[in-house]
């Protein structure tokens, strides 16, 4: 009998076993190797236990040092996969040294994907601020975001967010996460780490390929009978649904039985938020997703009565203004949506090629496109048109805001007699000051009442204005931007409640 339990193993109760057993005859042997099989048995499972949680403690340990070690090898062995590739043992245990430094061009592409006019975070520095840094102290900068990748730290600081109620982090977080992210994804993409049907969070793919995929396997396979017990597959009955893609064929009269339970096709199916339909015209979807957008707009609608302007019921207001759509496309900077599909095609079908540059490519086209039709049109928006000459240069001016005030100017709908006459709100469309048409032209360019405002403009920057150069001069730089836009809002603020007052004097006298 052994009685060093530190060298009791499995083949010592093995052979205890079968002593017992040659001995089982004999009654007294018979139970002194029964007795001695059952403590060995014993003390066997104590020391299995045991080494089983120091194991387990080690597992732990080392999962707090590399994720990527042994603790993950079980669970994915489990899972019947693999890590994302196989990491060297050399590279296991990464020596600060060998580290390789963000370089400027890392550091310019960072700062590009930073996205101008979004909020701050705690520290109150605007993006804006940050890309100017990246362009004029790149070096500084650079400085502090190697000298944080060497340490292998993130600032406690820079994990702090503002909430507004969105959680604002710093930009300079976001500029390191970017930095970090550019690196991760060009490792995974040399490293081939993504598996081929990753379609989300990867450039180029979407989950319109994802469905593509789909519906070119259903194609591929809707004729081979027994495929799903070829791949070994099964379904649940009362929860399958079915639906046949035809394209333009009719087909009807089709019902499939699974496990005895009859599944009659639907017409539309939702996959992946999109609702398909048995002729692959996404004609639901649309109307699913129209449906929810009108939705969205009664809901605002609710709220305009809070946030118009003082003494007017904005949704009362809205009822009589019936704005083209081709104006306020225009003023708002809105492509329109056929030419937006165009574009989203093109980038679709070249999706291949350097992301950017293709984007670029399609909206340089959307805005040739929405320029001829701009310039053919002759029924609609004739004063905003003369506005608005060149639609490329008003879209990519960085600094344009549409408000109240400049979109009453530009779109002609306001606080103008001529257009209170046309919907039937006033019986004179003659301006209370000069005797003229009481339109945008009339009171923003000629009406003496608001000349002095005019020439303090015209002044500070130092020209005329009239209607075909009023855009233009605005989009030349903020300076000029703030002096027209305070010109007009000083006008049109002032015009407003003398117009008020105007109508109050005229109901007390009826």
């Amino acid at each position: 009998v052994v009685h060093d339990v530190s060298v009791i193993t499995e083949d010592f109760c093995l052979t205890s076993f079968l002593e017992f057993e040659k001995w089982k005859d004999e009654t007294v042997e018979n139970i002194r190797f029964l007795r001695a099989y059952k403590d060995l048995k014993r003390d066997l499972n104590r020391m299995i236990r045991e080494a089983k949680k120091d194991c387990w403690k080690k597992l732990c340990q080392e999962l707090d040092n590399n994720i990527w070690g042994m603790a993950y090898k079980i669970v994915a062995k489990k899972l019947n996969s693999l890590t994302p590739y196989e990491i060297d043992d050399d590279r296991k245990k990464t020596n600060k040294k060998d580290i390789e430094l963000f370089t400027l061009k890392e550091l310019e592409a960072a700062a590009a994907n930073i996205k101008c006019g979004k909020a701050p975070g705690p520290d109150q520095i605007p993006p804006e601020a940050v890309k100017i840094m990246a362009e004029c102290l790149p070096n500084w900068i650079l400085a502090v975001m190697n000298t944080l990748l060497e340490k292998q730290e993130f600032p406690n600081k820079w994990k702090e967010a503002r909430v507004v109620p969105l959680c604002m982090l710093n930009v300079l977080s976001k500029l390191l996460e970017i930095l970090i992210k550019n690196r991760l994804q060009e490792e995974l993409e040399v490293k081939g780490g993504l598996h081929p049907n990753q379609y989300s969070y990867q450039k180029g793919k979407s989950t319109i390929q994802a469905i593509e995929e789909v519906i070119e396997t259903v194609r591929d396979y809707k004729c081979k009978c027994g495929w799903m017990k070829e791949h070994k597959l099964t379904l649940a009955p009362q929860k399958t649904e079915a639906i046949i893609l035809g394209g333009k064929r009719n087909i009807g009269g089709i019902k499939f039985n699974l496990e005895g339970v009859e599944i009659t096709p639907s017409k539309t199916l939702r996959y992946l938020g999109i609702t398909l339909d048995e002729k692959l015209s996404f004609r639901r979807h649309i109307q699913c997703v129209t449906a929810k957008a009108e939705d969205r707009v009664a809901g605002l609608t609710r709220i305009l009565p809070n946030i118009g302007p003082k003494g007017r019921c904005s949704s009362e207001w809205l009822q009589h203004i019936k704005l083209s759509a081709v104006a306020l496309q225009i003023i708002t900077g809105t492509i329109p949506t056929d030419l937006l599909v165009k574009e989203r095609a093109y980038a679709q079908y070249h999706r291949q090629e350097e992301t950017r540059e293709v984007k670029e490519r399609a909206r340089d086209n959307s805005l040739i496109a929405w320029q001829q039709r701009w310039e053919s049109e002759t029924a609609k928006a004739q004063w905003t048109k003369r506005l608005f000459p060149n639609i490329t240069q008003w879209i990519k001016c960085e600094h344009r805001t549409a408000n109240y005030h400049l979109t009453q100017v530009m779109s002609g709908h306001g606080s103008f007699r001529s257009f209170a006459k046309r919907i039937k709100k006033d019986a004179s469309d003659e301006c209370m000051y000069c005797g003229e048409e009481d339109t945008a032209e009339n009171t923003i360019f000629k009406c003496s009442r608001w000349r002095e405002n005019r020439d303090s403009a015209y002044q500070e920057l130092g020209r005329e204005l009239t209607p075909e150069t009023l855009v233009m001069t605005m989009i030349t730089s903020d300076t000029a931007w703030k002096t027209t836009f305070n010109m007009i809002k000083t006008i049109m603020s002032a015009k407003e409640k003398e117009e008020m007052a105007r109508q109050e004097r005229e109901r007390r006298e009826n």
